[in-house]
């Protein structure tokens, strides 16, 4: 005897043989599992089919009896939530492999001198200052879920609460020179993850951090502390102020400071000359020494 049937050319949904095998799901598991997989290409639904009230409408489902069908899908392994995404899976007796997150936790625990929100706040400062311009601000109140997947991707790099706000910018600058990252509207839980965290959320930051290494800080030329932090990363810590001039153009401003004689010459100081109506600076001192002639060009 031979089964014979009509090999469709379109409009068909492709589902493993494992599932139809599967002993853990009942018929009624694997319809469900069927019905969501019909609403997917290539693996993936459409935007218009982000959630279950639009894949019932439509299917033609009535919504009440598939969500508790649904329900009942995911309680018995057939859907994996993940970030926000629902992943259909075929249940087995094997043990999962271990993930990322389950090798982070079975580390030991580490000891703080910075309370949680403490830490919290310098992560939104690292991200608002050095995230991408297509990337959303991190503002409002505490986020503990964030913040959660947040620490589990600093413990894994073994970065410590006190170099939070580095880290989160320095992962910002990575993505910053990346062509893809750079133009995505991005929060910060769609990089770090959302409480539980994804094996690709933590190499996409292991990613961007390393390559945020190569890419220097944006500073914020209204703050003091960022234009002294750039002259002391290049090794003049004598600096400890700045000093904010007006000049129209680089020449004006060089004319000008060689002109301060050595008595009213502050060496502690940072001459910054600003065109009027312009962020970037014109000139600044110490400008013909190499390790500080690109220091804000």
């Amino acid at each position: 005897m031979q089964i014979v049937y009509d090999v469709p050319e379109g409009q068909y949904t492709q589902v493993p043989n494992s599932l139809i095998a599967c002993p853990h799901l009942t018929p009624a598991h694997k319809v469900t599992w069927m019905q969501l997989a019909s609403v997917c290409r290539n693996g993936q639904s459409h935007v218009t089919h982000n959630s279950i009230a639009k894949v019932a409408k439509a299917l033609g489902l009535d919504y009440t009896n598939f969500r508790t069908a649904v329900n009942r899908l995911a309680k018995a392994g057939g859907i994996v939530k993940e970030q926000g995404d629902w992943r259909l899976t075929v249940p087995s007796d094997e043990a999962p492999e271990p993930t990322i997150q389950d090798e982070v936790q079975e580390a030991p625990n580490r000891k703080h001198s910075l309370t949680q929100k403490e830490a919290w706040e310098l992560i939104k400062e690292g991200w608002n200052k050095d995230k991408p311009e297509a990337w959303l601000r991190l503002d409002g109140p505490f986020n503990l879920p964030v913040y959660i997947a947040f620490e589990t991707q600093a413990k894994r790099l073994n970065i410590e609460r006190e170099d939070y706000g580095k880290f989160t910018a320095q992962v910002c600058r990575g993505a910053t020179a990346d062509p893809w990252w750079s133009k995505q509207s991005m929060k910060a839980s769609s990089v770090f993850g959302f409480s539980k965290v994804a094996d690709k959320k933590f190499e996409n930051v292991e990613k961007l951090y390393k390559a945020g290494a190569a890419v220097e800080s944006k500073i914020d030329y209204a703050c003091d502390a960022d234009i002294l932090a750039r002259y002391h990363e290049k090794g003049r810590t004598d600096l400890v102020k700045v000093i904010r001039l007006e000049a129209e153009d680089r020449h004006e401003a060089d004319t000008h400071l060689n002109s301060i004689s050595d008595e009213e010459y502050d060496a502690t100081a940072a001459y910054i000359y600003f065109k009027p109506g312009v962020d970037c600076p014109v000139h600044w001192s110490a400008r013909n020494r190499p390790s500080t002639r690109y220091l804000f060009a």
